[in-house]
């Protein structure tokens, strides 16, 4: 019988070889069946993990991280060549945002967000900043964001559907 593949596409560069290839094993603890490809060579941003930081996001917005989508960057738009960014659609109406500063100067990012780009029909009810549960103010479906130099955000939007 076939079933559904949960694929991780993980990027880390342990202090020992033994700690990269180890990590398959630890995400199978958490729903993924197969991995899409070992980086053990990874650098900046895409090597940036801390377990204090990061893990808590895993842990607290799952409906995001564990059971979400990946959609590239649909649904957003920004004009800033320093500025990366990912979005995840997840479940119970939510959509996390990550814009990572790739450069060394903080940044103001211009975000508008197209929930019918996403197949959505709704109205955006919040949108917060997952590391400090600090509102962002949004005006219909525009947000400002201040970056620090080499900076993370990551955001939950959520949303009614019409």
């Amino acid at each position: 019988m076939k079933k559904h593949m949960r694929i991780a596409a993980l990027q880390c560069n342990f202090q020992s070889r033994e700690q990269t290839l180890n990590m398959p094993e630890f995400w199978k603890d958490f729903g993924f069946n197969t991995e899409q490809l070992l980086h053990t060579h990874a650098d900046m941003y895409s090597a940036i993990y801390d377990e204090e930081r990061h893990g808590k996001l895993f842990e607290e917005y799952m409906d995001i991280y564990m059971y979400g989508r990946f959609m590239d960057t649909l649904g957003i738009k920004y004009q800033n060549n320093n500025v990366l960014s990912g979005v995840i659609k997840g479940e119970e109406n939510s959509i996390g945002i990550q814009l990572y500063n790739n450069s060394s100067s903080s940044q103001t990012v211009f975000l508008e967000i197209d929930l019918e780009e996403l197949g959505i029909y709704g109205e955006i009810t919040s949108v917060v900043n997952m590391f400090d549960n600090s509102v962002v103010e949004i005006k219909k479906n525009k947000v400002t964001i201040k970056m620090a130099a080499e900076g993370l955000v990551a955001l939950r939007v959520t949303y009614e559907e019409e």
